[in-house]
């Protein structure tokens, strides 16, 4: 069974929303502002992921076709949720720039940094911890198949790794 590493990272993925908001908070950068949409959009996606799972172990004569749809709508409603806020970053980040040199600098502290980067690293040992999971579980049974929540928060915590270090990176760049 997978859940523990699935309920563990949607902890994760709440501490590190509300580390990414308070340096948002501070910075007003562009850049974290996306990071923490990307928490916002984890958080979402993992928690629908977490009760899917959940409820998919438990038959319910109410659904006798089963919750396996649950998880394909909650993917649907995150994924419009993503395009409106994506949108709102771009359409910030057009407004920033065409301001030029008027434009607001964000400004990241030492402290700003320190959290950054500790998103990086809380994300790259998740998925450390994840893939050694699937890895595990794809050993002890080669036939079977692997829990496709674990699966999709695994590929998501590779490219969370990614994206933040961009991410902090952009900001550290942007900031004098």
């Amino acid at each position: 069974m997978a859940s523990w590493p699935v309920w563990a990272s949607l902890a994760a993925n709440a501490f590190l929303f509300c580390a990414k908001l308070l340096v948002w908070e501070q910075a007003r950068s562009l850049a974290v502002a996306a990071s923490l949409l990307d928490s916002t959009l984890d958080l979402l996606a993992q928690a629908a992921l977490a009760f899917a799972a959940h409820g998919a172990q438990r038959p319910d004569s109410r659904y006798p076709v089963g919750k396996a749809r649950l998880e394909a709508s909650a993917v649907v409603v995150v994924s419009c949720v993503f395009a409106v806020g994506a949108a709102t970053v771009a359409t910030h980040c057009v407004e920033r720039l065409s301001k030029g040199k008027n434009a607001k600098v964000p400004h990241i502290q030492t402290n700003d940094f320190v959290l950054l980067t500790l998103v990086v690293v809380v994300k790259l040992v998740l998925f450390v911890v994840c893939f050694g999971f699937l890895r595990r579980q794809k050993k002890a049974d080669p036939q079977g198949s692997l829990s496709p929540a674990l699966t999709a928060i695994t590929a998501d915590h590779a490219a969370d790794v990614l994206t933040n270090a961009a991410a902090l990176l952009a900001a550290c760049l942007a900031s004098p």
